[in-house]
């Protein structure tokens, strides 16, 4: 699970499905990719950081927790 992913789309009111539209990914894909059966492309990753305008890295907001 991406626990700091989770916290700004919370944050920011942005649920699963408003991050798919906004990335170009189908809700199913984003689902199974942010619940960790896939992983995010790095140009996905990309996106969705432009997406939620955050300063974070990368590698802070797809760090992923046990």
């Amino acid at each position: 699970m991406y626990s700091n992913l989770m916290k700004e789309m919370k944050r920011r009111k942005l649920t699963i499905e408003d991050l798919a539209d906004m990335t170009g990914l189908s809700e199913k894909e984003f689902s199974q990719k942010f619940s960790g059966k896939y992983s995010f492309t790095v140009a996905e990753a990309l996106h969705i950081q432009q997406a939620l305008n955050t300063e974070m890295t990368i590698e802070t907001l797809f760090s992923k927790t046990v």
